[in-house]
């Protein structure tokens, strides 16, 4: 509809685009100079370019005005059929192709809308960091030794699953004692988690 710049494309290789903001977990968010702000008849009030790792994965067009919201809707349903409504009630579409979801939303109190489009396997990569993020949070608050037993076991950081005859023989402990010391991490996590949760609903 209005994506010039090919999935993946690398941010260096882009010089027209401006940064606007650094989301918490690395995602950068550009404008781009000199953007056409017409969409056939609609008129875009913005249009915004994710990016992971330097490279462009999600795209967010925004507008306002029911008029706006029907033209674009028109054109959509045009390019990839009637999307799917989750619920009747509200003007929200989505389509799921093999490597992109789009989905397209309006909100008739303030008169904004926004369509957004997806890379799904940059989406995924970027999913997956952020989950070793958190892992990565939780592991840094055991011990070394409960650290690597945990790691080993589960296989994070990209390696395979050990058993714990096989950790006890890398650390030079007997299996017994590698079950030990990953019984008393989990414990550790399981408490550490509880008490996350209870601190949320607090």
């Amino acid at each position: 509809m209005m994506k010039e710049i090919e999935w993946g494309a690398n941010i260096s290789d882009l010089p027209d685009m401006v940064l606007m903001e650094v989301v918490g977990d690395g995602k950068k968010v550009y404008t781009r100079e000199g953007q056409k702000m017409k969409i056939g008849d609609a008129d875009i009030e913005r249009v915004m370019y994710g990016f992971h790792k330097e490279r462009f994965y999600e795209l967010e067009i925004h507008f306002r005005s029911f008029f706006n919201f029907v033209k674009l809707k028109e054109i959509l349903f045009k390019l990839y059929g009637p999307g799917l409504q989750p619920s009747r009630f509200l003007e929200t579409y989505h389509w799921y192709r093999k490597e992109t979801s789009v989905f397209l939303s309006y909100d008739e109190k303030t008169g904004k809308g926004v369509i957004g489009y997806t890379f799904l396997p940059i989406y995924k990569e970027r999913q997956e960091d952020k989950k070793l993020q958190e892992v990565s949070s939780w592991l840094a608050l055991l011990t070394e030794k409960e650290r690597r037993v945990i790691t080993l076991r589960f296989g994070f950081n990209g390696e395979d699953p050990l058993t714990l005859e096989s950790i006890g023989e890398r650390l030079g402990l007997p299996p017994e004692k590698v079950h030990q010391i990953g019984a008393r991490a989990i414990e550790k996590l399981r408490k550490i988690s509880k008490k996350k949760d209870k601190d949320l609903v607090a």
